[in-house]
């Protein structure tokens, strides 16, 4: 049996995520991991910085009662050691609001040696996300 790399864990967590199985995701992140999405949480629900399992919860039981995914797309994984960086797109429909956001990313997921998430951090257009999550629509 080989080992897991990073870029195969980050595999298994998009899986995962793609089924919302928060049990799932949350066993392929350590007890002690950081969580950060860039904006204000009094604006949005799940953005903001998170620590733990159960602040993990919270923040992946918001984000799903909150979007409807309509597109997913990665370009490309880098691995630098225990690091993946990923350019993307992805296209959801929020609610309240009912508007989508088509957005591009990066995500950077850093990976124990035993196959495990223990930081994460995305970039995208936090700004244009609490717009549309509010209502307020954006052009491109």
């Amino acid at each position: 049996m080989t080992a897991m790399t990073a870029t195969d864990t980050v595999n298994a967590f998009f899986e995962a995520f793609g089924a919302r199985d928060i049990d799932r995701l949350l066993a392929l992140i350590t007890p002690d991991a950081t969580w950060t999405i860039p904006g204000d949480p009094a604006l949005v629900p799940w953005v903001g910085r998170r620590t733990g399992h159960d602040e993990i919860r919270v923040f992946f039981t918001e984000l799903f009662k909150a979007a409807e995914p309509l597109a997913f797309e990665v370009q490309n994984m880098v691995e630098i050691g225990d690091q993946v960086l990923i350019p993307g797109r992805f296209a959801y429909r929020f609610q309240p609001s009912g508007l989508v956001l088509d957005d591009e990313f990066v995500m950077r997921f850093t990976v124990t040696d035993d196959g495990r998430v223990r930081a994460y951090q995305i970039f995208e257009d936090s700004l244009a996300l609490a717009r549309v999550y509010l209502g307020e629509a954006v052009s491109a």
